[in-house]
């Protein structure tokens, strides 16, 4: 009997995450182990709980992870613990320099006596700043948040540990996935839900651009990292839809989708964040290498969404 491989998950609580940890639980090829904070709301994976296996550990907490990476002896490791941005606003900067960056460091240092055969750490397109053009992977990096600096820092970190030890990492940055398991605070999970109800959408702002990229094409992407680890490692890999859309648009969207009655009320308040006058990922390299191009167009994506909304009857967290 072939012995399965174990995967290691972190950020497995979280949107994306979460939807990698089913995707694999629910195929039963794989030995699937995450990690979680002792207080961390476990609702978008509870129902496959009895299909995995969970560690109570910070990343952050140095011993506590090089003990359960020794426990565990994982062959794939899928890296997305995270402290984000939700909503335009942006957290404690000693927070969010402890998971992303202190955790990545952590976490790198308790594999490098493991052979493992991937290693996928999530980045984010927040890294590259702002551009006039679509982001490219060899852009030069102008991040403009606490946030997109930590990002930064932890993918310039993983690349050196691939080039200086040699060691099967791969670094995917992530335009904005969206479907099911997202948080409420996510625009098109916000809009899905006010628009279902027939109530008001509070907006900021029209114009604000995004690339939008459904969460099953993400998983796919990780997926693939796996497989052509060989050609990928020590890359840094955009995955998002290759083109952008407004917020405006998006609700108009929406709107079309449900039906719905909703009225749109624009604040006009200029957002914390810094907006970027194209926010869209050059995907060239992703589809030479992984020969990866997402499967479903943004109108799918939304009534996939709906529909997981109208079938599950969810009550969104913030997270």
């Amino acid at each position: 009997m072939t012995k399965k491989l174990k995967v290691f998950i972190t950020g497995a609580t979280g949107f994306v995450g979460s939807n990698i940890a089913r995707n694999l639980a629910m195929k039963n090829e794989f030995g699937v182990h995450i990690i979680h904070r002792p207080n961390s709301n476990m609702w978008r994976i509870q129902e496959i709980l009895p299909k995995i296996m969970t560690h109570s550990v910070d990343i952050a907490d140095k011993k506590g992870l090089h003990a359960a990476v020794k426990k565990i002896q994982p062959d794939i490791i899928f890296h997305l613990a995270n402290v984000g941005v939700y909503g335009g606003l942006e957290g404690n900067p000693e927070d969010i320099i402890r998971s992303n960056l202190i955790g990545t460091i952590n976490l790198v240092e308790a594999l490098r006596s493991v052979p493992y055969l991937c290693f996928v750490n999530t980045g984010s397109s927040s890294e590259y700043g702002p551009k006039a053009a679509p982001m490219k992977e060899r852009d030069y990096c102008e991040p403009e948040s606490i946030y997109a600096i930590s990002k930064l820092a932890a993918t310039i970190y993983t690349l050196q540990e691939a080039k200086r030890n040699k060691k099967p990492i791969v670094n995917v940055r992530l335009f904005s996935p969206f479907g099911p398991y997202d948080s409420k605070a996510r625009l098109i999970s916000y809009a899905i839900k006010q628009a279902s109800e027939n109530e008001p959408m509070h907006l900021n702002t029209r114009t604000a651009v995004r690339d939008y990229v459904y969460v099953d094409d993400v998983v796919d992407a990780y997926l693939l990292c796996v497989k052509h680890i060989d050609a990928v490692r020590g890359e840094v890999l955009n995955i998002g839809s290759g083109s952008e859309t407004s917020v405006s648009d998006i609700v108009k969207l929406v709107k079309n989708v449900t039906g719905s009655r909703s009225k749109i009320i624009w604040k006009n308040q200029k957002s914390n964040r810094f907006e970027s006058e194209v926010w869209r990922a050059d995907t060239k390299k992703v589809k030479r290498l992984l020969s990866w191009k997402p499967k479903i167009t943004l109108r799918e994506g939304i009534q996939k969404t709906l529909a997981w909304h109208q079938e599950n009857n969810k009550t969104l967290t913030e997270d």
